[in-house]
């Protein structure tokens, strides 16, 4: 251990464990929190981004591993909830001493958190972790980046909501805008296109992933994301941050469904998910549809690496939409309240 590495376990009520870490030598800072261990250990990814402030970083960190709590009890997988979030610029910081370095604090918890890729950590990222730790997956050698995954689970609930939302109609006569097009958002541009969409726009902070994508598909359109939201389009899929589904952007909003990958995609849990629902727009438990990645990196955890089996467990993310929008079609429950009640029950 580096003697200038500094922990500090902070008490945060409704969480087993919540851990601040610095160590100047190498810049690394951040927190690690376990929401629930109940279920079994706290799997969930390391995100790196340059927050503003530590409070920005800690309540950014408490919301996702709340959210894989939810997430891992939705997928029906033996795993509690945890996350990781590492404070700086990606593009500045990253090298070999800076991952080792963080695996020996995501040691400190001794298995009962497990991490895993997620914004802006990479393959070779998780190469390195795994070099000084073994509470690591997707890696490379085994099950890799489990992104295609998510965005392949967000595609099967893409469907799911469709066919409830609009029913008797195909991709290619809906109009899609999809928020964000790094790894998960890009996958599902990929699907959508693929099964026959063919009015979709994009936007994303990053202008060289989209000058990318439009290279590849000229016929998609591009907006910028507070443009995005507004547009008049069926189906809007949300694949960056979170908490842009409030009672400020509930007005501005003319999608009929919404389905992505983002995480915490309300930002006031109690009330937006009924706000959306009285005003008539579908939208599909981010905790539910976009668990591909978690059963992706979980099979890894239990050495099954048979693609098949896989694809057949994320294609059940559909089915449990379809359920669900069932089992709410004649009552006055949001989806989001209902299958999260259903959820806290099981802890």
């Amino acid at each position: 251990m580096e003697k200038d590495l500094t922990l500090h376990w902070l008490s945060v009520p409704g969480y087993e464990k919540v851990l601040y870490f610095k160590q100047p030598s190498v810049q690394l800072e951040g927190y690690i929190a376990i929401h629930s261990t109940q279920r079994g250990p706290a799997l969930g990814g390391t995100r790196f981004w340059p927050y503003s402030s530590q409070d920005d970083a800690l309540t950014d960190v408490l919301r996702l591993a709340q959210g894989m709590s939810y997430k891992a009890a939705g997928a029906e997988l033996p795993l509690g909830g945890g996350k990781a979030v590492l404070i700086g610029n990606p593009n500045l910081l990253k090298s070999p001493e800076y991952f080792h370095a963080y695996a020996q604090v995501i040691n400190q918890f001794k298995g009962s958190y497990i991490t895993a890729e997620d914004m802006n950590i990479n393959t070779e990222d998780i190469r390195l972790i795994a070099e000084k730790t073994t509470h690591v997956v997707g890696r490379s050698d085994k099950s890799g980046n489990p992104s295609p995954w998510t965005a392949l689970g967000v595609f099967y609930g893409v469907l799911a909501t469709l066919a409830f939302a609009f029913p008797h109609r195909d991709l290619s006569s809906l109009s899609f805008a999809i928020q964000g097009v790094g790894e998960t958002g890009f996958h599902l541009l990929q699907q959508l296109v693929e099964h026959g969409a063919k009015n979709i726009t994009i936007s994303d902070i990053n202008p060289e992933k989209v000058a990318r994508i439009q290279s590849r598909y000229p016929f998609i359109n591009v907006a910028d994301d507070h443009t995005l939201l507004s547009l008049p389009v069926d189906v809007l899929c949300p694949c960056a941050f979170g908490g842009i589904l409030n009672a400020h952007t509930l007005p501005t909003i003319q999608a009929k469904a919404i389905a992505g990958s983002a995480n915490n995609i309300f930002l006031d849990l109690e009330k937006d998910p009924q706000r959306f629902h009285e005003a008539g727009i579908l939208v599909a438990p981010d905790y539910i549809i976009n668990a591909g990645g978690l059963i992706n990196v979980f099979h890894e955890f239990n050495n099954d690496l048979d693609p098949k089996r896989l694809t057949v467990e994320v294609s059940k993310i559909g089915e449990r939409l379809s359920r669900l929008y069932q089992a709410i079609k004649k009552t006055e429950i949001n989806p989001f309240t209902y299958s999260l009640n259903q959820i806290i029950g099981t802890f």
